[in-house]
């Protein structure tokens, strides 16, 4: 939950970062995903990490029968 606060010109400024608001999800059109390291921590420490992610997003996007049409992966 935020909190907020006046100062003396009336503009508000909040303590506490707000949640996105869900996206919307339509079945057959494409979605834009982001995943990223709690904080904006590393989530890829080595090239083997980003192997390991590579080969469960290909399991899964096969699994699951869905089609990536482009991605990159960033170190945080």
């Amino acid at each position: 939950m935020a909190r907020s606060r006046r100062n003396a010109g009336d503009r508000i400024f909040c303590d506490a970062i707000m949640p996105r608001q869900a996206r919307i999800v339509l079945p057959q059109y494409p979605h834009h995903i982001i995943q990223r390291g709690h904080n904006r921590q590393t989530v890829f420490a080595g090239e083997d990490d980003y192997l390991y992610y590579l080969d469960n997003l290909r399991e899964w996007k096969t699994r699951l029968g869905c089609r990536l049409y482009a991605y990159c992966l960033m170190s945080n």
